[in-house]
């Protein structure tokens, strides 16, 4: 739960629906209900597609890279705070 809070508020998010899901992880203390450990898992395979399928290597957008790696490190946060209750 620190590391997700102090990643929150030091960094923040530029996902709005992250952003959402990250308030109701902190304020439910990591315990999650089903829609929210789908869009977990969602916003999950999505980041990872981006970075293995997606990715224009020719051109690369490394702005979008970095944020799919935001996306990553806040939602392994949310998994931990989850799977620690």
């Amino acid at each position: 739960m620190f590391a997700l809070e102090y990643d929150h508020r030091e960094f923040g998010t530029s996902n709005p629906i992250l952003g959402s899901l990250v308030e109701r992880t902190l304020a439910g203390r990591g315990v999650l209900d089903s829609a929210d450990r789908a869009l977990a898992e969602q916003l999950r395979a999505d980041a990872e597609r981006f970075r293995t399928r997606d990715f224009d290597w020719e051109n690369p957008d490394w702005r979008s890279w970095h944020r799919s790696s935001e996306v990553l490190r806040l939602l392994a946060h949310i998994r931990n705070a989850a799977d620690g209750r």
